[in-house]
């Protein structure tokens, strides 16, 4: 049993990693929205003019995903050493293929 378990602590251990990446990339692209939103919300409130090609201001729901994205980013990072949480995407991974 000591092989197996050795596997399966390997498999946990990438399940933790994966989250990890997917959290600082969730992070980023959050972070880059964020800057993107205020440096527009800055420009609208100077009075320049905003190019229409990056006008995220538009968007309905901008603050909302903007809020969300933070958040996942933070329940990712939260639950990377959670096993309960890794055993059961580790299952879900198992089971999808």
């Amino acid at each position: 049993m000591g092989e197996a378990d050795n596997f399966f602590n390997i498999m946990l251990t990438y399940e933790k990693y994966k989250t990890i990446f997917i959290a600082v990339m969730t992070g980023i692209l959050a972070f880059i929205l964020t800057i993107m939103y205020i440096s527009e919300l800055y420009d609208e409130y100077k009075g320049e003019k905003i190019p229409e090609d990056t006008n995220i201001l538009k968007i309905k729901y901008m603050p909302i995903v903007i809020i969300a994205l933070w958040i996942a980013t933070f329940v990712m990072l939260y639950l990377r050493n959670n096993k309960t949480y890794q055993e059961f995407f580790l299952f879900m991974d198992v089971t999808r293929r």
